[in-house]
C-alpha cells in the first residue's frame, strides 16, 4: 500500500512538473528571445554592419550632391550677374550717345561752313568785281 502511494505521489509530481514547466518554458523562451538572446545571424549582420554602412554611404552621396549643386549655383549666379552687368552697360551705351560722336559732329559742322573771308565780301555775297 505504501508503494502504491509513493508511486501515485511520484506520478502526480511528474504531471504537475510537466504542466508547470510546459507553460514556463515557452514564456521564458519568449522573454529571452525578446531580450535578444536568440537572434538570426543574418538579421543581426544586416542590422549591425550593413545598415550603418548603407546610411553612411547615403549621407556621403547626398553631401556630395549638395556640394556639387551649391558649386553649380554659384557658377550660374556669377554668369547671370556678369550678363546682367553686360546687358546694363550695353543698354546705357545704346541709349546715351557717346561723347566722341558729339565732339565729331561739332567739328564736322564747323568744317562744312566756309570761312567768312573765303571769297565773300563784307555783305556775305561773292565778290563779282574785277579790277
Amino acid at each position: 500500500l505504501t508503494l502504491e502511494r509513493e508511486t501515485a505521489a511520484k506520478i502526480a509530481a511528474k504531471a504537475f512538473a510537466q504542466s508547470y514547466l510546459g507553460d514556463l518554458v515557452p514564456a521564458v523562451y519568449g522573454t529571452l528571445s525578446d531580450a535578444g538572446y536568440f537572434y538570426d545571424p543574418t538579421e543581426r549582420d544586416l542590422e549591425q554592419d550593413f545598415l550603418p554602412w548603407l546610411m553612411d554611404e547615403t549621407v556621403n552621396r547626398i553631401e556630395e550632391t549638395n556640394s556639387g549643386r551649391t558649386a553649380l549655383d554659384v557658377i550660374i549666379r556669377q554668369i547671370v550677374n556678369a550678363r546682367e552687368r553686360d546687358f546694363a552697360l550695353a543698354e546705357r551705351e545704346r541709349t546715351a550717345p557717346p561723347a566722341d560722336l558729339e565732339d565729331a559732329t561739332e567739328e564736322d559742322t564747323e568744317g562744312d561752313a566756309p570761312p567768312a573771308s573765303a571769297g565773300l565780301g563784307d555783305a556775305g555775297t561773292a565778290d563779282t568785281t574785277t579790277e
